[in-house]
Formats: structure tokens, C-alpha cells, sequence
């Protein structure tokens, strides 16, 4: 009986052996795909920075640059709106005409817009290169979960656009 439990125990310990190489051989070849993909992009780059003129993170820093500005647009307006409505405030806007009043609102809601609009045009920018930086592998999978985090993004930007049109419209 233990004869037969040892040699069960022997055979187990082959098939565990195999699996963990087939896994381990699978790993390094994952690996080594995973730096031939990240050698192709870095030489891509390269061409794309000897083709522009211009280093490869441009792009990137122009949409952080006006996601920034657009932040800090809608943070002054917040906080400018919760400073209105303290009592000191609240005398000082009823010396405005409902005129005035409207026109800043109206203004203030064009800036948001032209803000947007730029924001939107430098993430298209920055998605464009990043795409012409993995090159002839578009469909991989890196590219292929920054455009669904791109996506993602969009889907709440848009959402968040609708909660601010629903509460300027009430």
C-alpha cells in the first residue's frame, strides 16, 4: 500500500514538474515578446522625434497642460460660486444688474466650452501618436487598453457634462 502511495506521490511530483517548465517556458517567452514589442516602440519613437522635430512626450504634456487649466477653470468658478453665497456676497450681487449677472454666466460658460474643446483636441492629439508609436502593432494589447482607458475617460467627461448641464439648467 505504500508502495503504490509513493509511487503516486513520484508521479504527481513529474506532472507538477512538467507544468511549472511548460509555465515558466511560456513566462520567457512572454517576456521576450513583451521586449520586442517595447524595442519596436522605442525605435518608432525615435523616427516619430527625428520626423517632427519635437520630443515624444509633446503631446502628452499639452493634454495635461489644458486638462490642468480646465481643472482649475471649473475649481475657481466652484469656489467663486460657494463664495457668492456667503452674506457679503449675496449684498454685492445684488448691486449687479440681472444683465450683468448673465452676461459673466455666459462668458464664464464659453470659457468652459473652449477649454473643453482644446482639452479634447490634445487627447486626440496625443492618442494619434500614441497609436503611431506602437506602429504596426495597433491591435496590441497596450493600445488597446489605453484607447479603452481613453474611452472610459470620454464616457465620464461626458457624463459629467450632462450633471453640469442638468444643474446649470435648473
Amino acid at each position: 500500500m505504500e508502495r503504490y502511495r509513493e509511487r503516486d506521490i513520484r508521479r504527481q511530483a513529474k506532472r507538477g514538474s512538467k507544468q511549472v517548465a511548460a509555465q515558466k517556458a511560456k513566462e520567457k517567452h512572454e517576456r521576450g515578446a513583451q521586449a520586442a514589442r517595447h524595442a519596436r516602440r522605442i525605435q518608432n519613437r525615435a523616427a516619430i522625434e527625428r520626423e517632427r522635430r519635437t520630443p515624444w512626450d509633446t503631446e502628452r504634456k499639452a493634454a495635461d497642460k489644458t486638462a490642468e487649466s480646465l481643472f482649475n477653470y471649473i475649481k475657481a468658478q466652484r469656489q467663486q460660486a460657494q463664495h457668492s453665497n456667503k452674506w457679503g456676497s449675496k449684498i454685492a450681487s445684488k448691486l449687479h444688474s440681472k444683465a450683468t449677472q448673465e452676461r459673466i454666466e455666459t462668458e464664464a460658460k464659453q470659457q468652459i466650452l473652449v477649454l473643453e474643446r482644446n482639452f479634447e483636441i490634445a487627447r486626440k492629439a496625443e492618442e494619434e501618436r500614441w497609436l503611431q508609436e506602437l506602429g504596426e502593432n495597433r491591435n496590441a494589447r497596450n493600445a488597446k487598453i489605453h484607447v479603452k482607458e481613453i474611452l472610459t475617460y470620454l464616457a465620464e467627461d461626458q457624463a459629467q457634462r450632462r450633471l453640469r448641464a442638468n444643474y446649470d439648467g435648473n
